[in-house]
């Protein structure tokens, strides 16, 4: 018997499109500059006072583990629009960065070269599921294995 393993496919979901949070700019959608919805306008954060505590709630709050850093100083290049934030000062058990104690929406002594990035711990959390589909070419010589991974 000869067995012929064609095709795999692999694909991670991860996130929530719902989000009024996201990373851009970076490496994957765990890390980069914060992002933040206001107003129907995507924003940025001033990194004035942000630390590890601020990481920490972007980052649950996107479904992506705890914080390993807060980079300042626009690391993940500079932003566009407004700046929303500044002076933000979580503890790190708020549910969104907008139950934070910061300055009022919009007021900041900024500039787009100080927007507030993070780096999480992981790409995607929660369960992994595996499904497959098995068949047989016309033949019915060769195995055809799909394989999909998807993060719930």
């Amino acid at each position: 018997i000869h067995i012929c393993l064609h095709s795999y496919i692999w694909a991670f979901v991860c996130g929530n499109i719902k989000k009024k949070h996201l990373l851009s700019n970076g490496p994957n959608h765990c890390a980069g500059r914060v992002e933040i919805l206001h107003e129907k306008l995507w924003g940025t954060i001033c990194d004035d006072d942000w630390d590890i505590d601020d990481a920490k709630v972007v980052c649950q709050y996107l479904g992506c583990g705890n914080a390993l850093s807060a980079p300042r100083g626009s690391r993940y290049g500079p932003g566009a629009g407004p700046i929303w934030l500044d002076g933000v000062n979580c503890t790190g058990s708020e549910t969104a960065i907008s139950k934070c104690p910061a300055k009022t929406w919009g007021e900041h002594d900024c500039t787009h070269s100080e927007d507030a990035g993070v780096v999480c711990l992981s790409v995607c959390m929660g369960e992994l599921i595996m499904k497959y589909e098995i068949s047989f070419d016309s033949s019915g010589l060769c195995v055809h294995i799909r394989l999909l991974f998807e993060a719930m």
